[in-house]
């Protein structure tokens, strides 16, 4: 369950998006340009930080996760959308 939470809370770049769209009064090309460079980075960032607070707030109960499975994973999930549309 923790992670699910921890899972959650570093792929927030969409709620991070329409935030700051909705704080700059809807500029369309602020909010997408943002979207596209955080999911650009996010199979680089995602990994690490998922890693990270793995081990540091489950300790020896952290589940053993390969970091280039999880890039390439993230970096799937992120492309797929894109290249079919």
């Amino acid at each position: 369950m923790e992670a699910l939470i921890i899972l959650c809370l570093v792929l927030a770049q969409a709620i991070i998006s329409n935030t700051i769209s909705k704080v700059s009064r809807g500029d369309v090309v602020l909010s997408v340009s943002l979207t596209a460079v955080v999911s650009l980075l996010s199979f680089v960032t995602v990994p690490f930080f998922i890693m990270w607070s793995m081990h540091h707030f489950l300790g020896e109960e952290s589940v053993s996760i390969s970091v280039t499975d999880l890039a390439l994973i993230t970096f799937l999930i992120t492309i797929t959308p894109v290249s079919v549309g």
